[in-house]
């Protein structure tokens, strides 16, 4: 399970219980870590399942979906910057072609 799907179930299982939004995120904060969901999106599905809202999937945005930042993406990003201390940030454009990631896409 994802990890943002995983938070947005303990927000319901919180919100549940009667916890504001505040103590939601440090406990949050607590289990994930530097994974945790940012304040505004914790704060944001406090309030939908307040509201009443069961589901904890996203809904679905029209557009153009996101291709370059999916699980198997972020994992290969780790796994070479640990084997490799010496990669910065100006790497990154090298890593659009690795991992096939179209120059608009990037950051």
């Amino acid at each position: 399970m994802e990890l943002n799907l995983q938070q947005r179930v303990c927000i319901k299982f919180y919100v549940k219980n009667g916890f504001n939004g505040a103590k939601i995120l440090e406990m949050l904060g607590n289990c994930f870590g530097s994974d945790v969901l940012k304040k505004t999106t914790v704060y944001e599905w406090h309030k939908r399942f307040r509201s009443g809202r069961e589901s904890v999937e996203e809904n679905e945005r029209s557009g153009r979906p996101s291709t370059s930042k999916t699980d198997e993406n972020i994992n290969k990003v780790r796994e070479m910057l640990a084997n490799n201390r010496k990669l910065t940030q100006r790497t990154g454009r090298g890593l659009k072609h690795y991992l096939w990631i179209r120059s608009g896409h990037c950051s």
